[in-house]
């Protein structure tokens, strides 16, 4: 793991264990789930999550497949926007599925913790 990144594990009840990577920016990281349902075309999101005491930000960077991306943040309607943000409880879990100009999707999920812990 390069230096600026560490790893991260945090225990929670009946043994789950969060595990995520966080750069020197402060970014956590979990692996994308790649669905290639058309062309057999890859795209990997690249989401990558920070928070504060009151908000949490997202961005994606999608990679492969063909441009224009659309994204679908948490299930809602398909957007340009590459920024997803909401208020911190002690939790947050975003879901972003990115779509190329072909079709091709790929999925990643993101949770964090947040707020006065």
């Amino acid at each position: 793991m390069p230096e600026q990144a560490r790893g991260i594990r945090r225990r929670w009840a009946a043994g789950f264990v969060l595990a995520t990577t966080v750069c020197a920016l402060g970014l956590a990281s979990a692996p994308a789930m790649a669905v290639t349902p058309h062309s057999g075309t890859t795209i990997s999101p690249n989401l990558g999550c920070g928070a504060g005491q009151t908000r949490f930000v997202c961005l994606v960077a999608p990679t492969g497949g063909t441009p224009p991306y659309t994204q679908s943040w948490n299930g809602g309607p398909p957007t340009s926007s590459t920024t997803f943000n909401g208020p911190c409880g002690s939790l947050f879990i975003v879901t972003v599925t990115v779509t190329d100009s072909a079709g091709n999707t790929g999925m990643q999920r993101q949770a964090g913790l947040c707020g006065p812990l």
